[in-house]
């Protein structure tokens, strides 16, 4: 394996080019630079709009302030904005052709160097999770926070509800950033949104037309499944939130062999 030395070199090397900050942006989850190496207006967009979602259920909040259901549906309401009006958008700023972008501008050889392995579209990825967590934990958490504030009882359901919506949060991050990283990673533009939206659609308009029991139905999307882990966290159903966890992570880890597979092409097309 290279030395330290031959990393540094190779990284003095691509600094002369003006490519060493975008290598420590890709390795480091770093937000605002995160959204510039994007060059996409798109992420700024979807942070915009998760500002306007989150002053809109804040003023929600406020108007149901004396009805404690009411505010725990103030609280679902603000993280089903923010994860479908803005997270969307951003993972598909940042997921756009990333593993041809990695591949060419220089990161892939870096990491090949520093750790000896070809580690570069896992540390994206790690990246592109950090920043979907980065951009909606804070909102739901303040929507959350002034519900609990506001509420003149119910206290528990709200707080329930909140813990809910912050867990989900995470999870939801973890399989968009994968799924949308195997869908547009290493195909063009219109393909690979293509591909996401009907990743993202097509199961829960098959899900919706058949004859289907209530908890079958919450099984056969990935929104579905979303909404039945915020429903079980909130309401203590352990064996519903065993099954939408083990069918999520079964998603993650699909999305994950895709992209090594996409990244094992991207290369190869490289070395032709």
């Amino acid at each position: 394996m290279p030395n330290d030395a031959t990393a540094h070199c190779f990284a003095t090397i691509m600094r002369e080019r003006g490519n060493a900050r975008t290598m420590l942006t890709y390795m480091r989850p770093d937000f605002a630079q995160g959204f510039r190496l994007s060059s996409s207006w798109l992420a700024w967009v979807g942070v915009f709009i998760v500002a306007l979602s989150t002053l809109a259920c804040l003023v929600v909040t406020f108007k149901v302030r004396h009805d404690g259901i009411a505010l725990t549906g103030a609280v679902r309401l603000s993280t089903s904005l923010i994860w479908w009006g803005a997270l969307v958008l951003i993972a598909f700023a940042l997921s756009v052709r990333v593993l041809h972008r990695l591949r060419d501008d220089g990161l892939a050889t870096f990491m090949q160097l520093r750790t000896g392995r070809n580690t570069a579209w896992q540390a994206y990825l790690f990246g592109m999770f950090g920043r979907l967590c980065a951009v909606a934990l804070p909102p739901v958490l303040l929507v959350g926070v002034a519900a609990l504030a506001l509420a003149p009882a119910d206290h528990g359901r709200i707080f329930l509800m909140l813990v809910a919506c912050l867990i989900s949060t995470v999870v939801f991050a973890a399989t968009l950033s994968s799924v949308a990283m195997a869908a547009l990673g290493g195909r063009s533009r219109a393909g690979g949104y293509l591909r996401l939206f009907a990743i993202l659609t097509i199961p829960e308009l098959v899900g919706s037309s058949l004859s289907l029991s209530k908890e079958m139905r919450g099984m056969t999307s990935i929104s579905a499944l979303l909404s039945t882990l915020v429903d079980s966290l909130s309401r203590g159903d352990v064996s519903k939130l065993i099954i939408a966890v083990f069918i999520l992570a079964s998603v993650v880890a699909f999305a994950v062999g895709i992209i090594k597979l996409e990244w094992a092409r991207v290369v190869g097309e490289a070395g032709r």
